[in-house]
């Protein structure tokens, strides 16, 4: 039986510092073992928001509409600093 590959959309910090690269690799590879299943990952960068490029709504619904499964988080997402975030 062949399994589906999952695509999996995350709302993030992609082009941050280390520390971010390190988050979402290490969940990546956590959620595929979790899941039993390969992902296809598709990124939405949360600081093109910050900058205006792109918009939570309805950009990132248009984004998640086209996944599988959706995960919020990792590197920066929280943060109260950034303007407008």
């Amino acid at each position: 039986m062949t399994r589906k590959i999952l695509k999996v959309g995350q709302l993030g910090s992609f082009i941050g510092n280390i520390g971010d690269i390190v988050n979402h690799e290490s969940f990546r590879i956590w959620l595929e073992f979790v899941l039993g299943s390969k992902i296809q990952w598709q990124n939405f960068e949360i600081r093109d928001c910050y900058r205006g490029k792109k918009k939570l709504n309805p950009d990132f619904i248009e984004f998640a509409n086209k996944q599988d499964l959706v995960v919020i988080g990792g590197g920066n997402f929280f943060e109260l600093w950034p303007e407008n975030s």
